[in-house]
């Protein structure tokens, strides 16, 4: 999963800036839709590319629980957010969340799950480099309106 360059620098420069925990205000979030225990928004930062393929939308089901990770989660609120992510498979999105110990995880004490919903196209090959940032899709063949540009 990576960003593009300007939306790679946009989500850095908000992290350096975030409060204690930038998942306990979803309403800094576009919401999608609300249960009782959980709400599902629009990522403010989305992955552009995600198992080589352009990613056409990226929501997020966040606990309104501020808990590390989901076995500390209510019974409620995990049965809550377990029918939430099996309505999005079902439309087509994929499940994703690192865990407690992850280093890459950006907001390490509010559990919180990826919704990814990506193009059925590819690439043949990408070009990840960290330092310098670089981005590159080789041999994409894309139907989708989206298009790849760092």
């Amino acid at each position: 999963m990576y960003r593009f360059k300007n939306n790679y620098k946009n989500y850095l420069r908000y992290n350096k800036h975030k409060r204690a925990c930038a998942l306990c205000a979803p309403e800094d979030f576009t919401i999608i839709e609300q249960t009782e225990y959980a709400v599902v928004v629009v990522n403010n930062y989305p992955y552009d590319i995600w198992e080589q393929s352009v990613v056409l939308e990226h929501l997020m089901v966040l606990p309104l629980e501020h808990k590390a990770n989901l076995s500390e989660l209510s019974p409620a609120t995990q049965n809550d957010i377990m029918a939430l992510l099996a309505a999005y498979e079902t439309k087509g999105y994929n499940i994703y969340a690192r865990s407690v110990n992850n280093k890459h995880r950006s907001v390490a004490h509010h559990q919180h799950t990826h919704l990814i919903k990506i193009a059925n196209d590819y690439a043949r090959a990408s070009l990840y480099i960290e330092k310098p940032y670089l981005l590159k899709m080789f041999g994409r063949h894309t139907k989708s309106k989206k298009t790849a540009q760092n």
